[in-house]
């Protein structure tokens, strides 16, 4: 029988892209009570959306198109399997994840089949999307902020605040949200990690 590729395809429209399901089916050109039929069948399966990670589009179109002779039959219930050591999942690189969901939106692109290129699950690159589209998928940035600095030409017959010698002509302007802040005197390494912490403050 010729794999239904298209099932993922179809689920991913109707709920992520909330098209309806015969616009899901013509912008794949599936029939119209091909379509229908297929989400007739998905409600009965009891399945949930977004699928499990477990649930591929080989093991979905088994789940929802069992041959005639099996739908009356009654199944054995499975045996236990045996206690086993849970495998890890791979943990894949952020900038691996990134570049494939850009790759899958890219007109024409198709997700399940992307995805079986790089040997991952379709509900995974699917979940990777729907994260990307909520801004909860993005690349890492530990570049440190700008602080926006003006130099500008002084005089040295600019007032200064009370209490500073005449003899120091130096001084220092910050402008902030609430005003602006003019500091003379001597540079000192004191004088500028004050400044430092008032402009990453007005920064934030």
């Amino acid at each position: 029988m010729k794999h239904r590729t298209w099932l993922l395809e179809a689920l991913h429209l109707h709920f992520d892209e909330k098209l309806s399901r015969i616009e899901a089916g013509r912008r794949l050109g599936i029939p119209k009570t091909t379509v229908c039929d297929l989400f007739v069948r998905f409600r009965k399966s009891g399945l949930p959306w977004p699928l499990p990670v477990s649930v591929n589009a080989g093991s979905l179109e088994k789940r929802l198109y069992l041959p005639t002779s099996c739908k009356g039959a009654v199944l054995p219930a499975a045996p236990e399997p045996a206690p086993r050591r849970r495998s890890r999942r791979p943990n894949f690189p952020r900038e691996f994840k990134i570049a494939l969901v850009e790759q899958s939106m890219h007109p024409g692109v198709s997700v399940a089949r992307l995805a079986r290129e790089n040997n991952i699950n379709d509900n995974l690159l699917f979940n990777w999307r729907r994260l990307y589209q909520q801004r909860l998928l993005a690349a890492r940035t530990d570049a440190p902020a700008i602080l926006p600095v003006t130099l500008t030409a002084g005089t040295g017959s600019q007032a200064l605040p009370s209490g500073v010698p005449s003899g120091e002509s130096s001084c220092c302007e910050l402008v902030l949200p609430a005003g602006t802040l003019r500091i003379g005197g001597a540079l000192t390494p004191e004088l500028l990690q004050m400044l430092i912490r008032e402009m990453q403050g007005s920064s934030q």
